[in-house]
């Protein structure tokens, strides 16, 4: 996620409330190297879209929540949280799934 404050409300809204507390995603570089597993998780609840493996998808993932998009839209463009928060669920789930 951009920034630390948002991990909560990330895992609350995938389900996943007790990855708040958990090691494994205590930090930035922490969630980059367990980005498998929110992805295996993912495809495990459904399928990804066509072909795509685990690791093409934590790729995805991890780009498009990085702090360097979340600073190009949210500070150099302005865009307000809710339109942020949108636009990411809504590319997440295109890229994504199926």
């Amino acid at each position: 996620m951009p920034e630390l404050h948002w991990w909560p409300r990330f895992c609350e809204t995938v389900g996943k409330p007790e990855w708040v507390a958990d090691p494994r995603f205590e930090t930035l570089k922490s969630r980059f190297d367990n980005m498998r597993q929110f992805v295996g998780w993912l495809a495990a609840n459904g399928p990804l879209r066509g072909d795509m493996s685990e690791d093409a998808a934590a790729g995805i993932v991890w780009s498009l929540t990085s702090p360097e998009v979340h600073r190009l839209l949210r500070v150099d463009r302005a865009w307000t949280q809710d339109i942020y928060t949108e636009w990411l669920a809504e590319t997440l789930t295109r890229t994504l799934l199926p």
